[in-house]
């Protein structure tokens, strides 16, 4: 019974390994876009030059997706936990893990 737990912890780390990669290529991802949209030059499209900065309403939203991705780049867990209780088995069932 010792020899499976450890294989199932390994099998987590693993996991927690393969997910690495993809997690920094995503915020490099993700900040590069919002380097572009925030302090980027202005477009010279003439459709967007009567644009008005973000007002109101526009930075409720803002703050509050900067601060569920904050919250949920220090505690993963939280989002991951209910993501694998659905898909986990799932895949079991389709045979692309064990």
């Amino acid at each position: 019974m010792g020899s499976r737990a450890s294989s199932d912890r390994g099998r987590q780390e693993d996991r927690v390994l393969q997910r690495r990669p993809s997690a920094f290529l995503t915020s490099i991802y993700v900040l590069r876009v919002v380097r572009q949209i925030f302090w980027g030059p202005r477009s010279t499209d003439p459709h967007f030059q009567d644009l008005p900065d973000a007002q109101g309403t526009e930075w409720v939203a803002l703050v509050f997706l900067v601060a569920i991705l904050i919250l949920f780049g220090v505690v993963p867990q939280m989002i991951v936990g209910p993501i694998d209780t659905a898909t986990v088995p799932l895949l079991v069932k389709l045979g692309v893990m064990r």
